[in-house]
């Protein structure tokens, strides 16, 4: 049941994501306000995903930071159920971000000791899975909240108590491993690795041949370039993507709810073909392939526009696809990261993953209004394609 308090989190922000582009619009704020509503906020998780990380890896508690983090969302979003003024609101939203922090770094460092190596994949991807069914649930939750006009007010309340929630089940069924050494073991086993293979040249140059070795660091800079630009685009895609819905397609707000919870369909289908066991040791071509996939997907949605072949059968296909990449994107990296990041820098991961989806929050209202958004989804397109470019350079499997 330890499950139960992430996706009651996720089901919250599954209904946030999307009526929040579309509530500030409705008080007059502007597509580069959405922007800056979401960007703002990510961007203040950053120095927190780094404090929160370093701090749970050194207290080896992982639990308070979690029920810390649920409690306190719960009373901002109260907060911001008064707020109709776009810089209060933009602020408030930015302290969300700081405090939404204070448990992404520790959760995924409480899942990498629950779990032994072999298992990373199939315990994030459980994880994933049912914060997104989390997700999806919130989503349609914000389908009804609209079929039956559901008030700003009464819906941001709504978000603030499934995060009381949350916070109950987080003291009742999370619960901290009794040993926190899995990372250590990792990262013994992969010293020994290294000095072996360094043997293996000096004995090599011994014999006068020539032996080339790849280092962690080196691995982990491909991983992190490739992720940065891989949310980043994926960030500047899906930030915009209820106001191209709502204007563009001339869509309902209870339609695109529809059109996100088949997203998120996608999602978890990505994450039970992880479960299964899929992708197991294959996690760089797992990544390389989504970003190419990716890149396929936005390119079409932007030919498609201007050919104005889309219709909503079209955009369900590209959004349930995406969806299912990213899942398979999202925890492929997620292990590679815990393989090559040293242990007290578990911040490390969910800070660039908020670094670069701030950027992309930006800069993907930011295109759109000034270029359109054919424009702005071939850039996403084409940042993909450089995704699976520089991701060529992880080790082979």
């Amino acid at each position: 049941m330890w499950w139960l308090s992430f996706a009651l989190h996720d089901m919250a922000f599954g209904l946030l994501s999307v009526f929040l582009p579309l509530y500030v619009l409705s008080i007059g704020g502007s597509l580069l306000d959405v922007g800056l509503l979401t960007s703002l906020s990510i961007l203040a998780s950053v120095p927190a995903d780094l404090f929160w990380g370093r701090v749970s890896d050194r207290v080896r508690r992982y639990k308070p930071f979690i029920a810390f983090s649920f409690i306190s969302l719960a009373v901002v979003l109260y907060a911001i159920s008064f707020v109709r003024d776009m810089k209060l609101l933009i602020a408030l939203y930015a302290l969300a971000g700081v405090l939404h922090s204070a448990h992404e770094s520790p959760k995924n460092a409480l899942l990498a000791e629950a779990y032994p190596r072999e298992a990373w994949g199939r315990g994030f991807a459980v994880q994933r899975l049912f914060a997104d069914t989390g997700w999806m649930l919130g989503l349609v939750l914000g389908f009804f909240a609209s079929q039956y006009n559901l008030g700003p007010p009464q819906t941001l309340m709504l978000c603030s108590g499934l995060h009381v929630a949350a916070f109950l089940c987080a003291l009742v069924f999370v619960n901290d491993p009794a040993l926190v050494i899995e990372r250590k073991l990792l990262a013994i086993e992969r010293s020994l690795e290294r000095a072996c293979t360094w043997l293996r040249v000096f004995e090599r140059a011994f014999n006068g041949g020539r032996v080339e070795v790849g280092s962690a660091m080196s691995e982990l800079r491909v991983l992190c370039l490739g992720m940065v630009l891989f949310l980043l685009a994926g960030s500047m895609f899906f930030t915009p993507l209820p106001v191209f819905l709502s204007q563009a397609l001339g869509l309902s707000q209870s339609t695109i709810f529809v059109l996100y919870v088949l997203n998120t369909f996608g999602s978890l289908l990505g994450y039970l073909l992880i479960v299964r066991g899929s992708v197991d040791q294959i996690e760089g071509r797992a990544v390389r392939g989504s970003a190419l996939c990716r890149s396929i997907l936005a390119i079409a949605l932007a030919l498609a526009i201007t050919t104005s072949s889309l219709d909503v059968i079209a955009m369900t296909i590209i959004l349930v696809l995406m969806g299912f990449t990213y899942a398979v994107f999202f925890v492929c990296s997620l292990i590679l990261s815990m393989e090559l990041v040293p242990e007290g820098k578990s911040g490390l991961f969910a800070a660039l993953v908020n670094l670069s989806s701030a950027c992309g929050a930006l800069l993907g209202p930011l295109v759109a209004e000034k270029a359109g958004f054919v424009n702005m989804f071939l850039i996403c397109g084409l940042t993909f394609l450089t995704t699976y470019v520089v991701l060529g350079r992880l080790k082979k499997d």
